[in-house]
């Protein structure tokens, strides 16, 4: 029952069309992009098993700041094993040595060079004269190429199935504008040791485990340990693959001596980052089958009531909006649904509370949930119709455990999800009552008259299956 973000329409539309394949396998340097009133610059690389018919992946390997796409052919060790592994590798230069990562760095920063949206022409630009499976783009980079990397990740995830910065952490300011419109698998590798790039943070630069964290946050990896660890020599890499969307999230900690105290993370003793990165990147492709978007809703009326005696707690939410219109697929009576209510304020707090598909029958043109035993959890009745959705839940027989401490006026909202179709609102209005007392006594929340919000929140979780 987890809902993802619509790919665009114009990568839907490109995955439509046939490729266009007039280049032969080989090196093609200094090609040229008009773009925003330049010539943008880069060197293609197709490789020598290329038959122009069957769709291959595309790398794009981006420079750091002061560098350039020669130097990070170079370095980054690309070029080599795109012959062996059967993809192409684009290399652009950045506007005036740097890319417009965020806050870092250079003179694209400072003249707000457009690069997410260079970077997704120039995708375009290579799709056109070779075969590209559009759905196994990646990204990867050094430094400031790493950042921009982390940018794409974050802004272009429609385009760029997976991404490997290499020496950059999320360089977005704060950390949570990184808002990719779906989950996208992201591995990150820095040294601890690194003069230039903090591993530990620092100013703008989030620590290592900060973006670490927010990836395995946004792609709803859960709390626990990552799954996997490989250690080499002095080096090591975790990676999350208990994630949302079939992604992952990796991060690697690598040994690395030299420059910036080994800020060229390639130059490590003890893993071959080409190869990692490589592997990481093409176990991912692009979701091809939309799903639907979560639809946004004014909520009408939430009450909540806490009480020390379990039994005597409350929840129940209405929502009444006309932009809610079950579709053809949205079924509780097969999958059953799930109502998240989650204190948006960034405290993490939520609950999860299910309704089977055994308590949903049709009515109308909706759905009604029933319940009256508690049976299958604290809920006891629901429906669903054309412009109405309400949940009532109780903890007379039913455990109603959560923890919204001190719901205020706009910090609550709440999800209702099931088969093809989730909607949202965000409660605040109105408050007709926001008592909030010593643990262990009364505490309720009203609100009223919430408008539509623009889009919906994730709750900080996923709940149980």
């Amino acid at each position: 029952m987890r809902a993802l973000h619509l790919l665009g329409p114009t990568l839907l539309a490109a995955l439509a069309a046939g490729p266009s394949a007039a280049l032969d396998p080989g090196d093609y340097a200094d090609r040229t992009l008009p773009f925003d009133g330049t010539e943008r610059v880069y060197d293609l690389h197709v490789p020598s098993g290329y038959d122009g018919a069957t769709p291959i992946p595309l790398v794009i390997d981006l420079h750091g700041l002061s560098t350039n796409k020669t130097a990070q052919q170079a370095l980054s060790g690309m070029a080599a094993l795109a012959d062996a592994e059967g993809f192409a590798v684009a290399w652009p230069d950045g506007r005036f040595a740097s890319w417009n990562a965020g806050w870092c760095c250079g003179q694209a920063v400072s003249e707000q060079v457009r690069d997410v949206a260079f970077l997704r022409t120039l995708v375009e630009a290579v799709a056109a004269e070779v075969a590209v499976d559009r759905t196994r783009v990646y990204a990867t980079g050094l430094s400031n190429g790493g950042a921009m990397t982390q940018r794409l990740a974050c802004e272009a995830a429609d385009v760029f199935a997976a991404a490997a910065a290499m020496a950059f952490p999320i360089g977005l300011a704060p950390i949570t504008s990184c808002a990719p419109s779906r989950p996208i698998a992201v591995l990150t590798v820095q040294a601890p040791t690194d003069t230039l790039v903090p591993y530990e943070g620092g100013g703008l630069f989030p620590s290592a485990a900060e973006s670490f964290a927010h990836w395995r946050a946004h792609d709803a990896c859960g709390p626990g340990d990552p799954e996997q660890q490989v250690v080499q020599g002095e080096s090591r890499c975790d990676f999350d693959t208990g994630c949302a969307g079939g992604v992952e999230v990796g991060f690697c900690t690598v040994a690395s001596t030299g420059v910036y105290g080994g800020h060229i993370v390639y130059l490590n003793p003890d893993f071959a980052l080409a190869e990692v990165a490589w592997e990481f990147l093409s176990r991912f492709s692009l979701p091809t089958a939309p799903p639907a978007l979560p639809v946004p809703l004014a909520g009408k009326k939430l009450a909540l009531k806490d009480a020390a005696d379990a039994s005597k707690r409350k929840l129940s939410v209405s929502l009444k909006d006309a932009a809610l219109a079950p579709g053809p697929g949205f079924d509780p009576t097969a999958d059953g649904a799930m109502l998240v209510v989650h204190n948006a304020n960034g405290s993490g707090e939520q609950v999860c509370l299910p309704l089977p598909a055994a308590g949903w029958k049709r009515k109308g043109q909706g759905f009604a949930y029933r319940d009256a035993q508690q049976l299958a959890g604290p809920c006891k009745a629901a429906k669903v119709a054309p412009g109405a959705l309400s949940v009532s839940c109780d903890g007379r027989r039913g455990a109603l455990d959560y923890s919204l401490d001190e719901p205020s006026q706009g910090s609550l909202a709440a999800r209702f999800e099931s088969s093809g179709e989730t909607f949202c609102a965000r409660f605040g209005g109105t408050v007709s009552k926001d008592q909030s007392t010593a643990a262990g006594k009364k505490a309720t929340f009203q609100a009223t008259g919430s408008p539509a919000p623009e889009a919906c929140e994730a709750p900080p979780a996923p709940c149980p299956d």
